[in-house]
């Protein structure tokens, strides 16, 4: 008989402002290790201008975007930053899980109680560029591959997936 692999309980809420620097120290590092294609320059534009620190403390405040902390034992292990929708529609920015807990269903669980927040937030379409690497897991939940840009954001290839809500 297979045993399964039984994870202490997940709770998924919004970050507040006491969340910021256990957040940041996991978005950094996942940044920095899980996505390789970009540059180290790529990176640090991304942690001082585009993603950065006091963007993020607007984003606990509920101003422009969502921050979606997955925890277990008060301990973050993912996260989803969104921007707030417009007309409709969200842009799903970054999905990433603590190496320690990838494999295991946390992405698909924090990527549908992200959906469910995003309809009740009138969200109706939720759209995101990826990397050929993760084009499975998001087909898996759903999302449909509109196309690729190649040498997009930081000259890296991109993948437009969407879903509708």
């Amino acid at each position: 008989m297979r045993k399964k692999n039984i994870l202490p309980k997940v709770k998924v809420r919004q970050a507040k402002t006491a969340d910021l620097k256990p957040f940041w120290l996991l978005f950094k590092e996942t940044i920095w290790n899980d996505f390789p294609e970009y540059s180290k320059e790529a990176k640090n534009y991304l942690f001082k201008k585009a993603y950065s620190r006091k963007k993020f403390k607007k984003w606990t405040k509920g101003k422009e975007g969502i921050i979606l902390i997955a925890l277990i034992k008060d301990k973050i292990i993912g996260y989803i930053v969104a921007e707030s929708g417009y007309a409709g529609v969200a842009l799903l920015a970054w999905l990433a899980i603590d190496k320690n807990f990838q494999g295991k269903g946390m992405g698909s669980l924090l990527l549908k109680r992200y959906e469910i927040f995003a309809k009740k937030q009138k969200v109706h379409k939720i759209y995101l560029w990826t990397d050929k690497r993760d084009l499975k897991f998001y087909k898996k939940n759903g999302y449909i591959l509109l196309g690729r840009i190649p040498k997009f954001f930081f000259k890296v290839d991109h993948w437009l997936c969407y879903k509708d809500i």
